[in-house]
């Protein structure tokens, strides 16, 4: 039963979590910005404890009635959820980011192409080396965006990297350290890390394929 818990809780703390924190820090630290990289990284990393501080304290508090409420094993989701959930997604990045609502179509369409690039990664790669075919897809198509349309390539880079980027991955890694296993829970932390690092290393090679028309 305690293994749920985290995946339950996901759902709703990952608006929280600092899964962009993290890539940006990486990138910043690949690239030499050594003083900022570390500092960010540092702050993600106290962001983590926060949220798992917070997370061991609920569950403290509220043992006797998830007791009551947890039965059984989750149902994997079925195979037309993707198509509600990433519109859904898409507005919430509308909102989320401040944008336009005409570049919905865009976040939309940046969404979509990070998650089936990520999925179609995973199955000819692996799940660590497929989101960095997802990151590489995405950063292509963002800057084919900045040059046909002369838009900054972050309008669509960033939606794209929110859906991609490993932070659920490091918060179930946090929650099982919380919970004394510390082989899984250091497991799948390193997890996190190595597709952080995947994921850096698509975009590189995409800014490396074709330079965005406008940065910012």
């Amino acid at each position: 039963m305690a293994l749920l818990i985290p995946f339950q809780l996901l759902s709703a703390l990952i608006v929280l979590v600092p899964g962009l924190r993290l890539v940006v820090s990486m990138n910043e630290l690949a690239t030499g910005n050594h003083v900022s990289g570390t500092a960010r990284l540092v702050d993600t990393g106290m962001t983590f404890l926060s949220l798992g501080f917070g997370v061991a304290l609920g569950q403290r508090l509220a043992a006797p009635l998830l007791a009551r409420a947890l039965h059984g094993h989750p149902l994997p989701l079925p195979a037309w959820t993707p198509a509600i959930g990433l519109p859904l997604i898409a507005g919430a990045f509308v909102v989320l980011f401040r944008a336009r609502p005409r570049d919905f179509p865009w976040i939309l369409a940046a969404s979509v192409l990070a998650f089936l690039g990520a999925r179609q990664g995973a199955l000819w790669l692996g799940p660590q080396f497929g989101v960095g075919l997802g990151a590489f897809v995405l950063g292509l198509a963002s800057n084919a965006f900045s040059h046909w349309k002369g838009r900054p390539s972050i309008v669509t880079l960033l939606p794209g990297l929110v859906v991609l980027v490993p932070g659920g991955l490091g918060f179930q890694g946090l929650g099982f350290i919380i919970q004394n296993q510390l082989v899984v829970g250091l497991d799948t932390a390193f997890q996190a890390l190595f597709v952080a690092i995947a994921l850096l290393m698509g975009l590189l090679l995409a800014q490396a394929a074709l330079q965005p028309r406008t940065a910012l």
